[in-house]
């Protein structure tokens, strides 16, 4: 499948009506970025039930800017519209092959238990987009993103961040990939 090029006007309906979407966050003048992106490509040709996307973040600011992204090249995977992954830097092939294979094996409903779970022991600690805009006393955007859970509170973003790297930790064999998940963070609908 060739990699989908997201733009605000497509990105929200790419996420949600796929159940495995990964999106690499990248800029023309990035030089590792145009390095890892034939590495992209080739992954993504393996795995025609994965979305692979891109987002330009020159031309896709408002898009780089509601999800922080700060770093490039920044890799982002969405599971069934929860993001279970997003680290900055470029990864060598061996190792995005395995992220890729590990994420399509996370469980799923185990996700959605645990998040509950701690959201449900964490009572008004969870929030939506605007409501967490409008506690720091910012005006939210509307009508974009909609469908998608994101938090910009850092601590938050911590605590929800535990049940995915427990659920990633289980299953990977290689210490490489464990340091991979260290800035992890969950993101739910």
């Amino acid at each position: 499948m060739a990699v989908v090029e997201l733009t605000k006007d497509n990105f929200e309906e790419v996420v949600t009506n796929n159940e495995f979407v990964i999106v690499d966050f990248w800029a023309p003048w990035c030089g590792p970025c145009r390095s890892f992106a034939p590495t992209y490509e080739k992954v993504s040709e393996d795995h025609p039930d994965v979305v692979f996307a891109k987002v330009n973040t020159e031309e896709e600011q408002e898009i780089a800017g509601h999800f922080q992204i700060r770093s490039i090249p920044t890799l982002m995977i969405f599971r069934d519209k929860i993001i279970i992954f997003s680290e900055a830097g470029a990864l060598p092939e061996s190792g995005f092959r395995e992220l890729v294979t590990k994420a399509g094996e996370l469980d799923m409903e185990e996700v959605r238990r645990q998040v509950a779970e701690q959201q449900s022991s964490e009572q008004g600690q969870a929030c939506s987009f605007e409501a967490a805009v409008r506690r720091r006393g910012r005006r939210a955007r509307r009508g974009v993103f909609t469908g998608i859970w994101y938090c910009p509170d850092r601590d938050m973003q911590a605590r929800h961040s535990a049940p995915i790297q427990r659920l990633l930790a289980a299953t990977h064999s290689v210490g490489d990939l464990l340091a991979l998940c260290e800035d992890n963070y969950l993101y739910m609908h």
